[in-house]
């Protein structure tokens, strides 16, 4: 049996979090309205405010009550509220994206499919700790077919930005 390994395809979401100020602007922006709990829970105090977002198919009430700290997420099927620590724990900046959709990696601008397709054959190669036990079973192998040989060091970054 012979598996290959894949790399989850990068998706974007348009996402911004809720604050006292920005609660108005973001209710417009999600189709939402500002509204204030009233039955106290163990998520909300009685009278805090927050934005009730149209998630699609939401599973309970919390996933549509965006509160102060939370972010509200665009990611082409609908809207979705994440907590700080999720939305920490699942996402982070895309600020090379440009306003097409492209993105910019270094002096390349690629479209996200072919983003898709880098990051898919990056996800082929071997990760740090299949490197390492792969060195160690390969290490005695080396050892003899280098003996003879040293390989000279990289430059450094350091010596590189001069």
């Amino acid at each position: 049996m012979k598996t290959q390994r894949y790399a989850r395809k990068a998706f974007f979401v348009d996402a911004i979090q809720v604050t006292e100020e920005n609660m108005e602007e973001i209710a417009a922006w999600c189709q939402g309205d500002v509204r204030v709990v009233e039955i106290a829970t163990p998520d909300a105090e009685l009278g805090e405010k927050y934005v009730h977002v149209r998630v699609h198919r939401p599973m309970s009430e919390k996933q549509t009550m965006a509160f102060v700290g939370d972010w509200v997420l665009y990611a082409g099927t609908g809207y979705k509220v994440y907590t700080p620590r999720a939305f920490e724990n699942s996402f982070e900046s895309s600020s090379n994206q440009l306003a097409d959709g492209s993105v910019a990696m270094g002096d390349e601008v690629m479209t996200q499919d072919q983003v898709s397709k880098k990051l898919s054959r990056v996800g082929n190669v071997r990760s740090g700790a299949e490197m390492k036990t792969s060195k160690k079973s390969d290490s005695k192998k080396s050892q003899k077919k280098s003996a003879s040989k040293e390989e000279p060091a990289e430059p450094s970054e350091e010596s590189n930005a001069s």
